[in-house]
């Protein structure tokens, strides 16, 4: 252990200590069941459900996976829109003793089919509606058409002990390697998380939460699980077009204690509405995924004054959020606002460099987090992981591993954090995370392209594009329409660079580096 001086650092970014209980996410939620069966535990536009009946559905599709041959720590995709089908699949499983795999619908197919090629999941469940997109090498079960089989099965709980150690769920993000990675996140951390988060963001407060993401964007975990562990209604919001206005049609309707966005979320809000109409309609509203500014919460400051503004910082490696801070109404200095100080049963450390040095306050260095939501690492890839998740050079026990975050920080002697960058080229765009490296690599495919470099642009203020230079081989360079059709079929929406730049080169440092500043400007007309 650290003494003198690097003691008190390491206290200053200590979150509190608390009991975790040695239980699982979905233990917490049939003990809910048990107390309050009859509360609302589901809306959408098929209508609403209790927790109690919430609870038989996934009881029976736990029996039939138990029946199919789950076990201890079993992949089970999730291949199902934002409806009923999919927290009682979420749920079933965990039931069941397996982990969940989120495979969101609206991903391309071929996608799809990559993230089961590396995650190899026992099965995957869909819906008739999704088998455009279902992925063909899996073996698929869709629930329609074993909805007799379901219906006969006890609603009772198998009874199928799960651990707190024991896989939660696999979600992927974008990765440095050219190829997406899966994070393997264990019930201790969750559990920690969600007991954190609900006495932090449900306690004063009732109404639910809506979800309005994708089931593997891991703010859903917060929205979808926090509101039944504390018997409140979780609102699906059906996938489509209208997107965040469905979010406010709800909001119209009915108050709610809970809303979690992204900040470019609360930026589109803020120009679809008067922020005033929304007051008294959302208790706590917690902002993730980007960096947070004091413009961004300025209309709300002012508009809603009575709704908590929580700005929450955590790699989907810890759990969903690390670290959250409340913004004050009397403003923060500076256009940031703090990433803030560390949740239970947590620690952020600040190293200068691979030497493990403590950073003192205000000092730059590299963040790493530590604690009860450090994940195991990442699915099939032990290199990464080992790169990523690294000894704890101050450990509190033996064998203690903490995961360098690659965020550039420094530490407020008051504990809070301040976010400053990143060490790699590693981007944030509406709330997701995206290393350009897979981009790259996904262009690289094409046959005519040489090379290709990736970058986020803001050439207009507040309006961030993915923007991709290539530069051809041999013959005729694809047209940015017909480039971003093609990785359109293999990549995510917003991972598709809304520019394609032609380039005969592409401009170099005079020691031979790329010279990303010197990269021209694509034309901002709209997309090319």
């Amino acid at each position: 252990m650290p003494d003198g001086d690097g003691a008190a650092l390491l206290t200053a970014c200590r979150g509190p200590r608390e009991a975790i209980p040695e239980t699982s996410v979905h233990r917490l939620i049939e003990d809910r069941a048990d107390a309050t069966p009859d509360v609302i535990a589901l809306t959408s536009d098929e209508g609403s459900m209790t927790l109690s009946a919430l609870e038989a559905r996934a009881n029976k599709l736990a029996h039939f996976l138990v029946a199919k041959g789950t076990k201890r720590e079993s992949l089970i995709g999730v291949h199902l829109r934002r409806a009923p089908r999919m927290p009682t699949a979420v749920l079933g499983v965990l039931k069941a003793g397996g982990a969940y795999l989120p495979l969101d619908a609206s991903l391309p197919r071929e996608r799809v089919a990559r993230l089961v090629e590396q995650a190899e999941p026992q099965l995957v469940l869909t819906e008739r509606a999704l088998a455009a997109t279902a992925p063909r090498s899996a073996d698929l079960v869709v629930l329609e058409d074993v909805g007799e089989d379901l219906h006969a099965l006890p609603p009772t709980r198998p009874g199928v002990e799960v651990v707190a150690d024991q896989l939660a769920y696999v979600m992927f993000t974008s990765g440095s390697t050219g190829a997406p990675k899966g994070v393997m996140v264990p019930h201790r951390g969750v559990v920690n998380y969600l007991m954190w988060a609900t006495r932090h963001y449900f306690a004063e407060h009732v109404g639910g939460a809506p979800v309005q993401s994708s089931l593997g964007f891991d703010l859903t975990v917060t929205a979808l699980l926090a509101p039944l562990l504390v018997g409140q209604p979780v609102h699906l919001l059906a996938e489509g077009s209208r997107g965040l206005r469905s979010l406010l049609e709800l909001l119209k309707r009915t108050p709610v204690a809970f809303v979690k966005l992204t900040p470019s979320h609360l930026q589109l809000i803020s120009a679809l509405i008067d922020v005033g109409q929304l007051r008294h309609r959302i208790g706590t509203l917690v902002i993730g995924g980007e960096a947070l500014t004091v413009n961004d919460v300025q209309p709300w400051l002012e508009g809603a004054p009575e709704t908590r503004l929580i700005n929450e910082y955590g790699p989907t490696e810890t759990v969903v959020g690390s670290a959250n801070f409340e913004v004050s109404r009397t403003g923060e200095p500076g256009p940031g606002i703090p990433l803030g100080w560390p949740l239970a049963n947590l620690d952020h450390v600040v190293l200068d460099g691979p030497g493990g040095r403590l950073s003192p306050p205000l000092t730059p260095g590299e963040l790493h987090i530590a604690g009860a939501q450090v994940s195991r690492g990442y699915l099939n890839d032990p290199r990464l992981t080992a790169d990523r998740f690294v000894p704890h050079p101050y450990p509190t026990r033996p064998g203690e591993r903490i995961y360098r975050s690659g965020d550039l920080c420094r530490a407020r002697s008051d504990g809070n954090l301040e976010f400053l960058g990143r060490t790699d080229q590693q981007i944030k765009l509406r709330g997701h995370r995206i290393d350009p490296a897979e981009i790259e690599a996904e262009i690289l495919r094409e046959p005519d392209v040489d090379e290709a470099v990736v970058i986020l642009r803001e050439d207009r203020p507040g309006d961030k594009r993915l923007c991709a230079y290539v530069v051809r081989r041999a013959g005729e360079v694809p047209s940015s329409r017909d480039l971003r059709a093609r990785l359109g079929r293999r990549l995510p929406s917003h991972m598709v660079p809304m520019h394609v730049v032609a380039m005969v080169r592409l401009p170099l440092t005079s020691n031979g580096k790329l010279d990303r500043p010197a990269l021209p400007a694509p034309a901002l007309r709209g997309r090319r």
